[in-house]
């Protein structure tokens, strides 16, 4: 499986960029289970708008790797929090209108065909949360994932074919918690995700990692070790 690691440079807040290895390989993070596999609940709309509240991005340094999906290659990343509600905003190098789900060979039934991810260690502490790789320390994560169903593609938008949690890490375990948000923003190359994460504050450090199984890469790192928290 290739394995691609990008780390983010972000100038702004006074966040510093950090970085970890790679594990050599890896299974994708989130396992379909019966945990997990089940239909989203709609939350109240977001009222609150990240991206109106944060300074102007930063990018990655240039030049850096290139997925073979241009919707899961970042260009730029980021994350808001207020109170309890984490918003991650992943600007890729192009969103396209739909995106074709199920397709009917190279990743198995009840695999994983795409994920979006950011992982929180809310207290700081690399001994509690999860135990393994780089996410060594985390306590949630919050992400989007399309599990393959069936080998009858369809071509939709993204966010219909997009099952959005909040999972808690405990040792080698990740279970569901609660349903998160989607927004896709076709002209802005943008997807958010939101979702509460409990106990997150100003030291919680950041991780993230998108994944496509269809070409068994992904792009992983810890992604700057302050968060921006909106009083």
């Amino acid at each position: 499986m290739k394995k691609i690691v990008s780390v983010l440079a972000v100038s702004v807040f006074g966040l510093s960029a950090c970085s970890a290895p790679a594990t050599p390989t890896r299974e994708p993070t989130m396992p379909p289970t019966a945990t997990v596999m089940i239909t989203n609940t709609p939350l109240p709309t977001v009222t609150s708008s990240p991206t109106e509240t944060l300074a102007p991005i930063s990018t990655f340094p240039a030049p850096y790797d290139e997925m073979s999906n241009p919707v899961l290659t970042p260009t730029d990343i980021r994350v808001n929090v207020k109170n309890d509600l984490a918003t991650a905003v992943f600007h890729l190098k192009d969103v396209p209108t739909e995106l074709t789900f199920d397709q009917e060979s190279g990743v198995v039934t009840g695999g994983m065909e795409y994920m979006w991810k950011v992982c929180i260690d809310t207290d700081n502490n690399k001994n509690t949360g999860a135990s393994f790789g780089w996410l060594a320390g985390a306590d949630y994560c919050l992400w989007a994932a399309h599990f393959k169903s069936s080998d009858t593609p369809q071509a939709i938008p993204i966010e219909q074919g997009m099952q959005v949690s909040v999972s808690e890490l405990d040792g080698e375990s990740e279970k569901k918690i609660s349903d998160g948000i989607i927004q896709v923003d076709v002209e802005g190359d943008t997807i958010q995700l939101s979702g509460a994460i409990p106990g997150v504050t100003s030291a919680s450090q950041l991780y993230y990692e998108i994944y496509d199984g269809y070409s068994g890469a992904d792009v992983s790192s810890p992604l700057f070790d302050r968060i921006f928290v909106e009083k």
